[in-house]
């Protein structure tokens, strides 16, 4: 797995931006998916920024968000469809018809992935503990789209962005399986709390128990990181 380490979280930003237009540059009906969280963020502004510009064009791409979260009701702006309609589908020339989110169990979800001609790059955040989508620890290496309880770990880091309501106990999620099947794979992490869960994905045991470590045994996986993400100090 390649480690493409960057000062911060602006050039980590840069450098996965760089990577999708590349990518739509060379196949303009690419297949994305995509992630929610505080990570890619960063990455968005800087492709909705690319596109203002005409460096780079989403008209002809296909998106799938990888993971929303179950329980919540129609609408809700903390869902990550609504998330991702923010942050970065309704600010480029995507095709709204063209974006996809999964719901219920996720079979029709793998379906549609399949008749769309596969992924052809995932953009992954890593969970701090070492969660890829919302495949918890004990994701084993076969999962598909499926609906999932969270770890306690995960339910409290997002405590914050729920109250005083109650956050989100289950979701669904793309599974280890479909993210391996993706022609590329970059997982992005800024930040010392990720370093422990970067470690173990990129040095500890490839098992369930970090299902980021999984992505070891992908032919074209890459871990775009900031310095700090990497366990350097300043």
């Amino acid at each position: 797995m390649d480690v493409v380490v960057r000062d911060g979280p602006a050039e980590v930003a840069q450098a996965a931006a760089d990577i999708v237009c590349r990518l739509l540059a060379d196949r303009p009906d690419a297949v994305l998916g995509l992630p929610t969280g505080k990570t890619p963020l960063a990455l968005y502004d800087e492709l909705a920024c690319r596109c203002r510009e005409g460096a780079v064009s989403f008209r002809r791409a296909t998106v799938f968000a990888l993971d929303e979260l179950l329980g919540l009701r129609d609408g809700d702006p903390r869902s990550f469809r609504a998330t991702l309609r923010g942050a970065i589908v309704g600010r480029v020339d995507l095709d709204p018809s063209r974006f996809h989110s999964p719901a219920g169990e996720g079979r029709e979800y793998e379906d549609l992935i399949v008749r769309a001609g596969g992924l052809d790059l995932v953009l992954l955040g890593i969970g701090r503990n070492g969660h890829i989508a919302f495949n918890e620890p004990g994701s084993d290496r076969g999962t598909r789209t499926r609906r999932v309880a969270l770890a306690p770990a995960t339910v409290e880091e997002m405590t914050a962005s729920f109250a005083p309501d109650p956050p989100p106990r289950e979701a669904v999620t793309i599974g280890v399986a479909t993210i391996l099947e993706a022609r590329r794979v970059v997982l992005m992490a800024v930040g010392a709390g990720k370093a422990p869960a970067v470690a173990r994905a990129v040095s500890g045991p490839i098992d369930a128990s970090c299902p980021a470590s999984w992505l070891r045994t992908h032919t074209d996986a890459s871990l775009v990181i900031d310095a700090a993400a990497a366990g350097r100090r300043a």
